[in-house]
């Protein structure tokens, strides 16, 4: 399952705070999911970070939550894929934002569920499954 950034935020947040929450509580629910990381949300946290009051302290706290995932990067199928979804959704009247549309790709490309509460852009490609936590 890949996991989008809005989870990986969540899951920061909850963790910085000591607290539990959605993204702690789907953790626990999914613990035998190999959780992986599309190479596009990785470039937003990390964009994240660079705009954080305490860029070297985000920056530690993150590097330590991304020894929990697999970083996946595109193949050789994606630029096909993203050019086949992106006239799709402009020709429906439904763009999504890029990067939104950059991880929906890898995930169509790789045919496994995204993990996110973006479901209204999500929801918008067809063929990905995707879960809201």
């Amino acid at each position: 399952m890949f996991v989008d950034t809005s989870f990986v935020v969540e899951l920061l947040r909850e963790r910085s705070t000591g607290g539990k929450g959605p993204a702690t509580s789907t953790l626990e629910a999914i613990q035998q999911v190999k959780l992986q990381m599309p190479l596009f949300v990785l470039c937003e946290l990390h964009a994240g970070v660079a705009q954080a009051r305490n860029p070297k302290n985000e920056l530690e706290k993150l590097e330590l939550l991304l020894e929990y995932f697999e970083t996946v990067y595109p193949g050789e199928a994606f630029a096909t894929t993203y050019g086949e979804l992106e006239l799709y959704l402009r020709r429906k009247g439904t763009p999504i934002p890029l990067m939104d549309l950059l991880i929906a790709t890898l995930v169509k490309c790789h045919g496994v569920p995204i993990l996110t509460r973006d479901i209204d852009h999500f929801e918008r490609v067809p063929g990905i499954v995707v879960e809201r936590f």
